[in-house]
C-alpha cells in the first residue's frame, strides 16, 4: 500500500535509487519499504527477496538446566553468551524475572521453578476432548498360546486356552513443530485453550501408534540486531524411539513459559549463530490458524497466528483430523 506524501528529510527511491530532497511530493510504501520518486520513475523495481527462516533447535534439558542456575544465580549470563551485547540483554532478562513481578512476563521465578521441577497442569487436559479419538480400531482380545489363562476352555482341552491383547502396529516416526509463539496483547486464555487441545492432540497421536519427535517453536521477525530476517528457534521436548513425560517439559506450556523459557531459547539460539540478539527478541509473524503435513520431512507444522482473539477448536479439529488421515 502507498501513499503520497511531502518529505520532511531527504531521501532515497528504492526502484531508482537516486536521492529526493527534502519538500518534495514522494510515494511512501511503508516503514520497512521506504520511499519512491513522485510522478514514477521508469525504473522497474526489483522484487525483494523474501527472506529465509533460519532454524535453530535446542534440547528441553538444556534451557531448563540453564533458567534454573541463572535463577538460582549459581551460574550468570557469561557462563552461557560471550557475546557481550548478549550477555546485557540476558542479564536484564534475568533481573525481570527475578524481580517478582508478572504482570508481562506471566509468572514469577518462584513459580516457574515449581513448575520446572512438579510439572504444570494444563487446565482441561484431563478432559479427554471426544472429536480427538485415537485413530485407530480398538484392540481386541484373541485365543492364545500364551495370556491370561481361560480354566474352563483348559479342562476341556481347547488348544488356545489364553487370551491375550492384539499386538498394534507401530505407525512411521513423525515430526511435530508446533508454534507456540504469540504478541503481547495476546488474552492469556485464548493461548491456555490453544495449549489445552496442543496436549490433547499429542496424546491422540502417541495412542494412536505414532512414534513422536516433538519440538516447540517460537517463531519471531528481525530478532538479530544486524541481520534482519525470520528467525525460529525450536525447543526438542521430545526424540523419536524416546520415552516422554509430559510432566517433565509442560512448563513451557504454564503462563510464563513463553516470556521465561522461549525467551532464553531466543537468546541461547543467537548466541549460537553469532549474533546479538535484539533487545525486544523481535515480533512474532505467524498468520493464521494452520495445520500441514511435509510429508518430505514426514513433519506436521501446526501454526498460530501473532494475536489471535479466540481459538476456533472446531476449525482446527477438523484440519488436524483431515490432515492425518490424508497420512495414513
Amino acid at each position: 500500500m502507498e501513499k503520497l506524501t511531502t518529505l520532511r528529510f531527504d531521501g532515497k527511491c528504492r526502484k531508482c535509487g537516486k536521492s529526493i530532497p527534502k519538500g518534495n511530493r514522494a510515494f511512501w510504501h511503508g516503514k520497512r519499504n521506504g520511499i519512491s520518486h513522485y510522478p514514477r520513475c521508469d525504473v522497474t523495481e526489483t522484487p525483494r527477496p523474501v527472506p529465509s527462516e533460519r532454524v535453530t533447535i535446542l534440547d528441553w534439558g538444556t534451557i531448563k538446566e540453564a533458567y534454573l542456575s541463572l535463577i538460582a544465580g549459581t551460574k550468570s549470563a557469561s557462563d552461557y553468551v560471550k557475546r557481550s551485547h548478549n550477555k546485557k540483554v540476558l542479564s536484564n532478562y534475568v533481573e525481570r524475572w527475578k524481580s517478582g513481578d508478572k504482570s508481562w512476563t506471566g509468572a514469577t521465578d518462584e513459580e516457574m521453578k515449581s513448575w520446572l521441577h512438579a510439572g504444570f497442569h494444563v487446565p482441561g487436559i484431563e478432559n479427554a476432548n471426544p472429536d480427538l479419538e485415537p485413530l485407530r480400531e480398538r484392540r481386541k482380545l484373541k485365543f492364545s498360546e500364551e495370556g491370561e489363562l481361560q480354566l474352563d476352555l483348559a479342562l476341556s482341552g481347547f488348544d488356545y486356552p489364553f487370551l491375550e491383547w492384539e499386538r498394534r502396529a507401530r505407525k512411521p516416526g513423525m515430526r511435530l513443530d508446533i508454534g507456540v509463539c504469540f504478541n503481547a496483547n495476546t488474552d492469556a486464555s485464548v493461548i491456555a485453550q490453544y495449549e489445552r487441545w496442543i496436549a490433547q492432540a499429542i496424546t491422540t497421536l502417541e495412542e494412536s501408534g505414532y512414534d513422536l519427535e516433538v519440538n516447540l517453536a517460537g517463531q519471531v521477525r528481525d530478532s538479530w540486531t544486524n541481520n534482519p530476517g525470520n528467525e525460529k528457534t525450536l525447543i526438542r521436548v521430545k526424540r523419536e524411539n524416546e520415552a516422554s513425560d509430559f510432566a517433565e517439559w509442560s512448563a513451557l506450556f504454564s503462563p510464563g513459559g513463553f516470556r521465561h523459557l522461549m525467551f532464553l531459547a531466543m537468546i541461547l539460539a543467537a548466541e549460537i549463530n553469532g549474533q546479538d540478539i535484539s533487545g525486544s527478541l523481535g515480533s512474532a509473524y505467524g498468520m493464521d490458524w494452520k495445520v500441514a503435513m511435509d510429508e518430505s520431512e514426514r513433519t506436521l507444522r501446526i501454526d498460530n497466528p501473532n494475536g489471535p482473539r479466540d481459538f476456533p477448536e472446531a476449525e482446527m479439529i477438523g484440519k488436524f483430523l483431515a490432515t492425518i488421515h490424508k497420512t495414513d
